[in-house]
């Protein structure tokens, strides 16, 4: 390429990673994306399903978020009682991981022990009501057990789980969904197969 004002060649290396929301192709057909661009961007394209029909990552997910901002609060938050992780888990997630971050972030600032309860998420979700697979499933029968956003608090066992008994859980779940195979299990959760390994030595799973 060529600086404004220059004559002087300058070639570089790079390789471009974009990211999207949008439907690219049906942009193009509409006229309100370049099609050169889009066959400039689309070498390797790889589709990311929406949080919803991926649900068994918001544990990890969750993990990670926790770890990335425990050392904003003066006070350390480093679980997530069942009933909370239930409601995460029932949730359908418009805004996706973007919308999961943001809520842990707010629990975080509501919550005043060391573990996410399921008030701290209730009112860290703004405009999560009515919006969970439970609710649309459940009832005129079901509603008495039923909170605003559709948790049945008899399904939920009371004790609180540390974060690594969860992360330890889902691992050896996709481990045993793919019989083994450590980079289809990886394919599976969303992380890289390194990441994957790391988490397989530190957890003592092979």
């Amino acid at each position: 390429f060529q600086r404004v004002g220059e004559n002087t060649t300058i070639t570089v290396n790079a390789r471009v990673i974009a990211a999207t929301n949008k439907d690219l192709k049906k942009a193009v057909a509409n006229g309100t994306f370049r099609e050169d661009l889009y066959y400039r961007l689309a070498v390797y394209p790889i589709a990311v399903p929406p949080l919803r029909d991926r649900k068994e990552d918001i544990p990890l997910l969750c993990a990670y978020f926790l770890k990335k901002y425990e050392g904003e609060f003066a006070r350390k938050v480093k679980s997530i009682h069942p009933e909370a992780m239930e409601l995460l888990l029932s949730y359908l997630w418009p805004g996706n991981v973007r919308q999961l971050e943001n809520t842990l972030y707010r629990a975080m600032i509501n919550s005043e022990t060391e573990c996410i309860d399921k008030d701290s998420l209730l009112d860290a979700g703004g405009n999560t009501e009515n919006k969970s697979d439970a609710n649309e499933k459940k009832t005129d029968n079901d509603v008495h057990k039923t909170d605003r956003i559709g948790f049945d608090p008899e399904s939920v066992p009371e004790k609180i789980i540390p974060f690594k008994e969860v992360e330890k859980r889902t691992l050896l779940k996709a481990i045993k969904v793919t019989n083994g195979n450590i980079p289809q299990a990886a394919e599976q959760l969303g992380l890289s197969r390194s990441t994957l390994y790391r988490l397989v030595k530190k957890y003592g799973l092979r």
